[in-house]
């Protein structure tokens, strides 16, 4: 009997309500096909939410996404990111290079800036909170051994030209978008909300069905989250 192939992913885009579109872009993460980054209009441009992952062709996803809205990379004008995991930030020194945007995310990103800067010891503090967490020692050794050699995810370093804190705002065509700070999943999560048209830009939205780690300075902290990795909603959270 003939297996079933998995599809391959590639970079979508559709609108989900005027000025808002969403920007589907593939990833190669077992069980995480894919991410979502956002479109939002803003003059005579738009703000990029999130960005995806650096990886070989990946910002020929970016593009087509884009496209598939009317839209190009050069309509930037500028790049937020909800938190520094590379599925989110991976591409930002790129799509700064080609825009000459600035990227706003939030400053508590040693988490991701640290495994960049010293991978092997960065490796260890994971197998390390992955041991504890109870993940079997053969199956922790394969994968360790899958994640030496391998690419960072990210495009460049991390260059941000604005914190992204509590009270900051993202102005665009449908208002304003404030800031919230929502560590857990990471140190530097953080959402969007326009509560004028009861929007929600989410990097990572809670549920009790599933958990994510997150290690600073070696530390784990568990927060609820789903796995789906981007979420925007109307008048509610959800996926």
């Amino acid at each position: 009997m003939r297996k079933p192939t998995r599809r391959t992913e590639v970079g979508r885009g559709e609108r989900v309500v005027p000025g808002v579109w969403r920007l589907r872009l593939p990833l190669p993460l077992p069980g995480v096909p894919h991410c979502n980054a956002w479109a939002l209009a803003a003059g005579d441009g738009i703000v990029l939410v999130d960005c995806g992952m650096d990886t070989p062709g990946s910002m020929s996803h970016l593009d087509r996404a884009l496209e598939q809205v009317g839209l190009r990379l050069e309509h930037v004008r500028l790049l937020v990111c909800t938190h520094a995991h590379i599925d989110h930030c991976g591409q930002a020194a790129t799509v700064q290079e080609r825009t000459g945007c600035p990227l706003w995310i939030h400053p508590r990103h040693e988490h991701l800036t640290e495994r960049i800067d010293d991978p092997e010891a960065a490796l260890a503090r994971r197998i390390e909170v992955a041991r504890q967490s109870g993940v079997p020692e053969a199956p922790l050794r394969e994968w360790a051994e899958g994640q030496r050699g391998g690419g960072t995810g990210m495009s460049g370093p991390l260059a941000s030209d604005r914190d992204l804190l509590s009270g900051v705002v993202v102005d665009t065509d449908l208002g304003a978008w404030q800031v919230i700070e929502t560590p857990g999943h990471a140190p530097s999560h953080v959402v969007l909300h326009q509560p004028e048209h009861r929007l929600l830009l989410s990097g990572i939205t809670c549920s009790a069905a599933s958990r994510s780690i997150s290690t600073t300075a070696g530390r784990p902290t568990r927060s609820a989250s789903s796995s789906r990795r981007s979420t925007a909603s109307t008048g509610s959270t959800c996926g």
